[in-house]
């Protein structure tokens, strides 16, 4: 062979060779950024458990406001029961009061056919001067009616009361309940190992971090697995040519100066 296709067939194999490296670099460089990006994202139990923590405290969060209205519903209709009952047990009271003078006014009724004047009254044993005018005997039943109603209507307001707390203590209860847990898991997400490193609670994405922890992990696996038969042997069968094609140019390189010589 001549020196000029000597010279070309150097050229090929050198830039065969410098392929091969180049491509045998960027595996290694592609390798490496797989297992650094995979070294510093956060651990992926933390990372996951993070992200439960913060599913549920966003959950949480609108739950507590619906339940701070609950129980300020829950006070309103309390107090309303409780204006209700006290209208309602003066009602009663006033009731009773009636029937009690019915009552009197009923006996003074009884008792006045047999009055007469100018003998002792027999309630006060008095003389008396003239008889009391008459009125009409009161309606005792009617005013009996009047307080059961009324003590009844009393009865179911103070039931409708026993009622409105015990909703008012439960909704109040819930409200806590929900407050301690959001304290709860505002101070684990404080501390979560997997919240360190996206800022903290008041703002990370954790759900893109799962998502890059994810496309990371297939990288790094596949490089710190058993290379790829076919791969490794497709570059060292690259290098191996173009390594064999420098020595054979070089041998032939020989030949022809000693030829020459």
């Amino acid at each position: 062979a001549g020196l000029d296709e000597l010279a070309e067939r150097g050229r090929t194999a050198a830039a065969t060779l410098a392929l091969a490296e180049d491509a045998l670099a960027a595996a290694e460089k592609a390798d490496t950024a797989a297992r650094e990006a995979l070294a510093a994202a956060p651990a992926r139990a933390a990372l996951e458990r993070a992200a439960e923590q913060w599913a549920e405290l966003t959950g949480l969060v609108a739950a507590l406001a619906a339940a701070a209205t609950a129980r300020a519903d829950r006070e309103a209709a309390l107090r309303e029961v409780e204006v209700a009952g006290l209208v309602a047990r003066e009602a009663a009271a006033a009731a009773r009061a009636a029937r009690d003078q019915a009552q009197r006014a009923d006996l003074a009724a009884a008792l006045r056919p047999h009055l007469v004047a100018g003998e002792p009254c027999p309630v006060c044993d008095q003389p008396l001067a003239m008889l009391p005018v008459g009125y009409p005997a009161p309606d005792l039943a009617a005013a009996d009616r009047l307080v059961a109603e009324a003590d009844a209507a009393a009865e179911r307001l103070r039931e409708s009361w026993q009622a409105a707390s015990r909703e008012a203590r439960d909704a109040a209860a819930r409200l806590e309940a929900r407050a301690d847990r959001v304290a709860v898991l505002r101070a684990a997400l404080d501390g979560s190992a997997g919240l360190a490193a996206l800022g903290g609670p008041d703002g990370p994405d954790v759900p893109a971090a799962l998502a890059a922890l994810t496309a990371a992990e297939p990288d790094a696996a596949a490089g710190a697995a058993e290379p790829d038969p076919a791969a490794g042997a497709a570059v060292t069968a690259a290098l191996g040519t173009a390594l064999a094609e420098l020595s054979g140019i070089e041998r032939a390189a020989r030949d022809a100066d000693t030829a020459l010589g």
